[in-house]
């Protein structure tokens, strides 16, 4: 995979981002995440409609647990900001970080979080945001990745 890097490192963009025959799919967490962050933030009920407005309540009571159908996704999120536009953006703000602390927790190996626990922060934030990238279509479907530097 290529991967364009700017100058100054802060940015990570996949030129390339889905595997052959992975297209037209993305990870769950797309919308698990989403349904965790919003529950937090406005309530069961809430995210109850929202996903009953995109025909997806089913995901709620069985959470799917393979890769889901991108215009699914899609859907779901083009209901979040029709339905909720001023509130939207921090819903998923809340969900990216949801899905990165997952990532952290789930996906890197113990013994690899280590190794980068040992590196100086800016070698560490480099490697990792290389990692992550080779990996974004997982969660970024065909979207483009950018990782920023940030202060949490």
């Amino acid at each position: 995979m290529r991967e364009e890097v700017a100058r100054d490192s802060a940015a990570v963009r996949p030129a390339t981002s889905v595997p052959s025959g992975q297209a037209g799919v993305i990870g769950p967490n797309a919308a698990l995440q989403l349904a965790a962050a919003m529950t937090q933030m406005a309530g069961a009920e809430e995210t109850g409609r929202l996903f009953a407005a995109a025909g997806l309540s089913a995901w709620l009571e069985t959470p799917p647990g393979e890769m889901v159908p991108v215009p699914e996704v899609e859907r779901l999120y083009a209901v979040l900001y029709r339905d909720w536009p001023e509130t939207a953006a921090a819903f998923c703000t809340q969900a990216g970080w949801r899905t990165a602390d997952y990532v952290i927790a789930n996906r890197i190996p113990a013994l690899a979080r280590g190794v980068l626990r040992a590196l100086p922060a800016g070698a560490a934030a480099h490697l990792l945001a290389r990692a992550v990238a080779r990996n974004a279509w997982t969660f970024a479907g065909e979207g483009t990745l950018r990782v920023l530097p940030g202060d949490r």
